[in-house]
């Protein structure tokens, strides 16, 4: 929303000529102002965790559901979720806040969804840059053959077994912690949980579950 396009709003409030919604929208774009003002300050990391999350709080607006359209405080850490990751933050970023209809009502304990894993392995990661090529070259496939309704997953092969993931969420993690080495798995399981530890923050990602023998990056 444009200065111009507040002002014109708030000169209708003061002719009386208004309504909710309209309010509403400037309060919006004020606060997004002030969230942008707070994180001018942070360091790459922190831009990078700051990244990851907004891309979280994107999908779980599509996703649409009412209790992970903001980020919340509980467990003293921020977390932010959109049905398929978790991202919990050790110091809170100025993000959206969650707020729920019912003001008594609390928000899901994601936390209980970590920390009912057994997460006792570790298997590698690709860097950030390795996973940030791999999307880069299948977007540019899609694109140049027009395929329609693509998905990007991205395979991890170690003991014999295979975790597939959504690229760009998987990337979105390692970009979150900066876990560029390994993540925490359970065991013996294909196609299970995923948790990469950071210092600023841990990400939490569901597997796709698909039968694949592939590795790295592909479309489907």
């Amino acid at each position: 929303m444009t200065n111009y396009e507040k002002v014109a709003i708030l000169e209708m409030v003061l002719n009386g000529n208004y309504n909710t919604a309209d309010v509403q929208s400037v309060i919006d774009a004020l606060n997004e102002e002030i969230r942008a003002d707070a994180n001018k300050s942070l360091g790459n990391a922190q831009k990078n965790l700051l990244k990851a999350c907004k891309n979280v709080l994107k999908v779980a607006e599509k996703v649409g559901h009412p209790k992970l359209q903001g980020a919340w405080i509980a467990n003293d850490k921020q977390y932010v979720c959109d049905s398929y990751r978790i991202i919990a933050n050790r110091t809170p970023l100025a993000l959206k806040e969650l707020v729920l209809e019912n003001p008594l009502e609390k928000p899901l304990d994601v936390q209980a969804m970590i920390d009912k894993q057994n997460f006792d392995a570790e298997i590698p990661l690709p860097s950030l840059a390795e996973i940030e090529d791999a999307i880069k070259r299948c977007k540019a496939e899609i694109k140049a053959n027009k395929i329609k309704d693509a998905k990007i997953l991205y395979t991890i092969k170690c003991d014999g077994l295979y975790w597939t993931y959504n690229a760009e969420f998987l990337r979105d993690g390692i970009m979150a912690t900066g876990a560029t080495y390994y993540a925490k798995v359970t065991n013996g399981k294909n196609h299970f949980p995923i948790l990469m530890c950071g210092t600023d923050a841990d990400y939490f990602l569901l597997p796709v579950n698909t039968a694949t023998e592939r590795e790295g990056a592909y479309i489907v």
